[in-house]
């Protein structure tokens, strides 16, 4: 015990080792936390595959609508063009981005909720830890 009051971190692992018992669920929380992190970073890689994917199909869609812009030679200015088959395949296209890229982030945030939620448990357990511990090594005095 002598050696123990004299080495704090010492005291805190034979604590860890011989007193504390920890909740039944806070290594299944490690776990999980672990998983969902892993999660949200796929979901990160998908979110940004699918931007890129939306930013591909409006370059393309630009650049076919300024194709047609040039060889709509003597077409009234006034009147806007109308968007052919492969434009409105790009906005389609566009469009179905969108719809998976919304799926992706809301997702993610969901996820980025989770962990959160768990990292507040973990550290809730870390601050019990501490508390009995201070206690444990006052009782060692």
């Amino acid at each position: 015990a002598a050696e123990l009051l004299l080495d704090k971190q010492k005291a805190l692992e034979v604590f860890r080792q011989t007193v504390y018992k920890p909740p039944a669920a806070f290594e299944e929380n490690k776990v999980l936390l672990k998983d969902k992190i892993s999660s949200a970073k796929v979901l990160g890689d998908q979110a940004n595959q699918v931007r890129a994917g939306i930013n591909s199909a409006k370059t393309r869609l630009e650049r076919l609508r300024t194709e047609r812009a040039m060889t709509a030679a003597g077409h009234d200015d006034d009147a806007p063009l109308e968007d052919g088959p492969e434009e409105q395949r790009e906005v389609q296209e566009i469009e179905r981005f969108k719809g998976i890229y919304r799926d992706c982030t809301s997702e993610l945030r969901m996820v980025k909720s989770d962990v959160e939620g768990i990292q507040r448990l973990l550290e809730q357990n870390k601050v019990r830890m501490q508390r009995e511990f201070e206690t444990w090594f006052a009782g060692l005095r």
